[in-house]
């Protein structure tokens, strides 16, 4: 008990030392005030210890996320070749135009092993995106875009696709940020990443599995460097194409007769001929025409080319094989174009050949 209080205390008991009602009265009185006095020189304190603070630590991201994304690649096949690609939540498909280049629908294998048809529904050929529909998916997938402008270099990044023609689970393969490069006026991320043919339209995933870039190629001129389209400009690349399906950027003169050689490869004879102007087919009837290219067996590009603007005029050099009668012969054709813009469109107008060998 404090000091004051006890001098307090005895004071008054010397003032009511008095007996009877009058000295018991004084008492309680006197006790209650030592009470109220205790009460407020010395304040209640707690002994109990403070609760541990219950703020989580910061979750850490890792296999589990990397897996789980893996599960929403894609292959795509064309008559041209193979690729990758992505779902996204919404059940697009994300990949590179070039995988997907002059097909109007492609074979798309899931990781589960089921497979479905998906329509190309936009593409960009300056970005190298494209973006395709499937008639049917899993349930359950796809990858959220993450945020390209918060990779550091060195900072993991993992990349999934099919390389090779691989088929069945997709190929993860782990690397780091090398730096952040402009080409052509679009970001792209640099990476050691390890990217093979048939990685292209893939993902590049950060460790929480969401899309930081597309994978678009290999750098040619360095050794175990590849290069992807960053999320920055992907993702609203690829938003824009989703809100605008069917917006197919019209073939280049080049792409033009690419194509053209292309669908001779596989036969699609009246689907070439309508690559070629209104004043050629008036001279060349698609029968006359046709019988030229019966032999064909296949034909493979060398070099192709776009010598002039004005007029648009393409070179191209390959070689076809044909059969005549169970014997196979390959020649090499030189060959120049010249093209016309008909129904906002390239067509072949003008063929020369240059030399066969």
């Amino acid at each position: 008990m404090p000091v004051i209080a006890l001098t307090i205390i005895g004071a008054l008991m010397l003032s009511c030392s008095g007996s009877g009602d009058k000295g018991k009265t004084q008492l309680d009185s006197l006790q209650l005030t030592v009470t109220a006095l205790e009460t407020k020189a010395v304040p209640a304190t707690s002994t109990s210890t403070p609760a541990p603070s219950q703020t989580p630590a910061p979750r850490v991201c890792g296999l589990d996320e990397i897996n789980k994304a893996a599960r929403s690649v894609v292959r795509l096949e064309t008559p041209r070749g193979t690729g990758s690609g992505f779902l996204l939540l919404d059940g697009t498909i994300v990949t590179n135009e070039h995988v997907v280049r002059f097909a109007k629908s492609v074979s798309v294998e899931y990781a589960d092993g089921t497979a479905a048809i998906a329509d190309v529904r936009a593409v960009s050929t300056t970005l190298d995106l494209a973006i395709l529909q499937p008639v049917s998916s899993p349930r359950g997938l796809g990858l959220v875009w993450g945020d390209s402008r918060t990779l550091q270099g060195a900072q993991t990044v993992v990349g999934i696709g099919f390389p090779f023609e691989a088929r069945g689970s997709p190929v993860l393969t782990r690397g780091s940020v090398s730096k952040t490069v402009v080409i052509d006026g679009a970001e792209y991320i640099q990476t050691d990443t390890a990217i093979n043919p048939g990685n292209s339209g893939g993902p590049l995933i950060d460790e929480c599995g969401k899309v930081v870039a597309v994978v678009s190629a290999v750098r040619r001129d360095s050794e175990g460097i590849a290069i992807a389209l960053s999320e920055r400009v992907a993702r609203p690349e690829a938003e824009r194409m989703i809100a605008r399906p069917m917006a197919i950027v019209a073939l280049s003169a080049v792409d033009t007769v690419e194509l053209f050689l292309l669908l001779i490869d596989e036969q699609l004879y009246a689907d070439a001929y309508e690559l070629l102007s209104s004043r050629y087919k008036s001279s060349h009837p698609f029968t006359r025409w046709g019988d030229g290219y019966r032999t064909t067996v296949g034909v493979d590009i060398k070099e192709i080319d776009e010598i002039s603007s004005e007029p648009s005029v393409v070179d191209v050099t390959y070689v076809a094989t044909d059969n005549f009668n169970g014997q196979l012969k390959s020649r090499t054709y030189a060959e120049t174009w010249i093209l016309v813009k008909e129904q906002g469109g390239w067509k072949m107008d003008v063929g020369r050949i240059r030399s066969v060998r």
